[in-house]
């Protein structure tokens, strides 16, 4: 702050020999006297007197002749000095005096245009205020020397002060920025994530280009951790990977990208164990009607509506580490049901599935992946005889992930074959798109997807034409509470109209994490889904709900 500067040590000395001649032949005006001093005592700081230029500069501090560089250049002081305390009550006085006290002594911090809007709209000077005010404030924060709990309530008082900057639509592209920093500490990794997008947007407006690029590169490097660290791994690293290859990117901020991108792409295995209690209100899928007929039947063919049953599974997941470009993730699959009534045990199952990913991401800002799932069911003919072969089913799928400004994009094109006891190799294939945003918040985490497919519905139908669109949301309750919910529908068309139908669903799931048991949990699904079908009057609806407990390692 205090370096020497020549252009400003010239124009004081001609200034103070000005200001001399001029007292020789008159008495000056005080506000003339006061940018006197303020030069002198600026020239005995970059001499180093700074006793002297202290006594000097409290001369200017007079209430009845303000004096506003005076008090900045003593609160510049004092932070150099690291007294914090006397240079955040500089600041608090100057906000006080010059717009109002209604900032300082707010609790607020996101809701703060409650406070300030029928307030007077403060000068570019108080502004300025408010803005270094904040960046001090961040600047404690990450202070290694005060304790935890401290660093963080200095993070809220930053950001309440960036929030009247940003309110007041004053140095947007550097407040954006500062606020998506500051939410990037506080771990409100998808608010940071939208600050920073439009920091980047103002950014790339500014007419300074070296400082242009080396902001969005930090900027970029802000948007890989926030992304990796909301569970867009993929997208994230992208970011990380775009910082590591620009020209001008700062060493260190390299080298931070480069060591973030070995971490989340190191070699991992994970098993999990689960178990879960279930029911369903219409096992067979039947409408009103239907069911009516088959209890006038049931002592000749036992019909039982609802059903309990319990499912248990395994789940085995390898993520490799990185070769060249590639890098690959194994899944292995086992799931079983049973149903507690001896009458519906026609409706076991046994699901067996793997499936291999290769990833390529030698591309800036997208991934291909590559797909390949082969599933084996089995299932009961009768009562009272053991599980058999059902269908193999063998899935290739190409994925395409872009990383767009707000969000990822990706592209898919699935090709099935479900080979059926009963109905031979049964063919699907389709093309999807899907768009998860960045931008969320605690209680909204939507993502959209829509899928177009051409299926054999048996040997003896034609194709089926389908189209399904999905909308996810997530919701965090708090850290160890998940709620996600999903609507869906699909319209499956055929020439053959008992395969012509269309299909609504909800589904709720709810995780709730053990605290004292680290990798338990409690899941509870609850699900409606109602089909009208062309060849019935009415629809076919079913509800199925469970709770359950999931452990993992």
């Amino acid at each position: 702050m205090f370096q020497s500067r020549p252009i400003l040590r010239v124009l004081s000395i001609f200034l103070i020999f000005f200001a001399r001649s001029y007292l020789a032949h008159a008495q000056a005006p005080e506000e003339e006297l006061q940018e006197v001093r303020f030069a002198k005592a600026e020239l005995a700081l970059i001499d180093g007197n700074e006793k002297e230029a202290m006594q000097i500069l409290k001369k200017n501090i007079n209430r009845k002749h303000f004096h506003l560089p005076s008090y900045e250049l003593l609160a510049d002081y004092h932070f150099r000095h690291r007294n914090f305390s006397k240079g955040m009550r500089v600041y608090h006085y100057l906000i006080k005096k010059l717009h109002s006290d209604r900032v300082l002594t707010s609790p607020l911090v996101d809701n703060i245009s409650n406070i300030i809007d029928d307030l007077p709209a403060p000068n570019q000077d108080v502004l300025k205020i408010y803005f270094k005010t904040g960046m001090e404030y961040f600047r404690m924060s990450e202070n290694p020397d005060f304790e935890k709990v401290f660093r963080k309530k200095l993070l809220l008082f930053a950001q309440k002060y960036f929030h009247v900057i940003e309110y007041y639509k004053f140095n947007l592209p550097q407040t954006k920025y500062m606020l998506g920093i500051i939410k990037n500490r506080r771990e409100d990794f998808f608010d940071s994530i939208k600050y920073l997008a439009d920091a980047k947007d103002m950014l790339k407006d500014l007419p300074d280009k070296n400082k242009k690029e080396s902001d969005l590169s930090n900027l970029d490097y802000l948007m890989g951790d926030n992304l990796v660290r909301a569970g867009f791994t993929d997208s994230g690293s992208l970011y990380l990977k775009s910082v590591y290859l620009s020209k001008n990117a700062d060493k260190s901020l390299k080298d931070y990208a480069s060591t973030y991108l070995n971490a989340i792409s190191s070699e991992f295995f994970s098993i999990s164990f689960r178990y879960s209690y279930n029911y369903n209100n219409n096992i067979e899928e039947l409408s009103e009607s239907e069911q009516a007929t088959r209890d006038r039947f049931s002592s000749f063919f036992p019909y039982i509506k609802d059903a309990y049953y319990s499912t248990w599974g395994v789940n085995l997941f390898y993520n490799s580490k990185k070769f060249g470009h590639w890098s690959h993730l194994i899944y292995f699959d086992v799931e079983n049901k049973n149903m507690n009534n001896k009458e519906q045990s026609t409706n076991d199952e046994r699901t067996i599935t793997g499936s291999v990913e290769s990833k390529y991401d030698n591309f800036k800002k997208s991934t291909l992946k590559f797909a390949l799932t082969y599933a084996y069911s089995m299932y009961r003919s009768d009562t009272n005889v053991s599980l058999e072969k059902l269908s193999n089913f063998y899935s290739f799928q190409i994925s395409y992930l872009y990383t767009l400004k707000r969000g990822i994009i990706t592209y898919r094109i699935p090709y099935n074959i479900n080979q059926s006891i009963s109905e031979g190799n049964l063919m699907s294939y389709g093309a999807g798109v899907s768009y998860s945003p960045f931008i969320k918040n605690k209680y909204w985490g939507l993502s959209y997807s829509l899928d177009y497919s051409k299926a054999e519905e048996s040997r003896s139908s034609p194709l089926s034409t389908s189209y399904s669109l999905g909308i996810t949301n997530s919701t965090s309750i708090n850290d160890t509470n998940t709620l996600f919910t999903t609507l869906g529908y699909t319209t499956n068309q055929n020439t053959n109209e008992s395969s012509v139908y269309s299909q609504y669903s909800i589904d709720f799931s709810h995780t709730l994490s053990i605290p004292k048991i680290r990798g338990l949990s409690f899941n509870i699904n609850l699900s409606y889904e109602s089909t009208n079908y062309k060849t019935k009057d009415e629809p076919v609806e079913v509800i199925t709900a469970g709770g359950g407990l999931s452990y993992s390692f």
